[in-house]
């Protein structure tokens, strides 16, 4: 029987390629971000991490 990979997603910023951020804002229009790193405020990526 095959092992399955479980699948993860990291957000990380589009700017820098940081994954240090914190919640900036959330409500109706969606999630903003602030990076740690780089100072940016925003949507962030996803990317998927495989384990």
């Amino acid at each position: 029987m095959k092992k399955q990979e479980s699948e993860d997603f990291e957000k990380f910023c589009p700017n820098c390629s940081s994954t240090d951020l914190e919640l900036y804002q959330g409500g109706i229009m969606g999630r903003m971000f602030k990076c740690k790193k780089c100072g940016y405020i925003g949507p962030v990526m996803e990317k998927k991490v495989l384990k």
